[in-house]
C-alpha cells in the first residue's frame, strides 16, 4: 500500500541517495529535489549521518517526532517494486524425488518456496 502514496521517482532517487551517501559524504544532497514527489498531504522526516566523521550529511524535519516505522520492511518491499515486474508472482512448487506406488509417494515430498510474503505457516499446515 505504501507505493500507491509514493511515486515510484522519489523512492527510486531516495534509495540511490541513500545507497551512494557512503560514496558522497562531501556532496550536497538536494532533499527538496527528492521531497517535492511526495504527494500532498504526506509527510516525511529523516537524517542521514556519516557513522565514521559523525557528521550530519543531510536530514530533514529530523527533530519531528513520527511514529516509528519498519524501515528494513520498506526498504525491503521497495527494492521488490523497483526490480520486479507489477505481474510478477511468487511460485511455490511441490516436488518429489520417488514414485507414487499404490497410492503411495515412495521418496520424499519437498516444498521449493520462492519467498512469497503471503504464504503462511497455516497454508503450508494445509498442504
Amino acid at each position: 500500500m505504501i507505493f500507491k502514496n509514493f511515486t515510484r521517482t522519489f523512492f527510486s532517487k531516495f534509495i540511490l541517495s541513500i545507497l551512494l551517501l557512503p560514496n558522497i559524504t562531501q556532496a550536497e544532497i538536494n532533499t527538496e529535489a527528492l521531497l517535492k514527489h511526495l504527494p500532498a498531504g504526506a509527510s516525511a522526516s529523516f537524517i542521514a549521518k556519516n557513522l565514521e566523521t559523525n557528521q550530519i550529511i543531510t536530514h530533514y524535519q529530523s527533530d519531528v517526532f513520527m511514529l516509528p516505522a519498519s524501515t528494513q520492511k520498506i526498504f525491503t518491499a521497495l527494492a521488490a517494486k523497483l526490480a520486479l515486474s507489477d505481474d510478477f508472482r511468487f511460485q511455490t512448487a511441490l516436488l518429489t524425488n520417488g514414485a507414487i506406488e499404490n497410492g503411495i509417494l515412495k521418496g520424499d515430498l519437498i516444498a521449493r518456496f520462492t519467498g512469497d510474503p503471503e504464504l503462511t505457516s497455516g497454508q503450508i499446515y494445509l498442504l
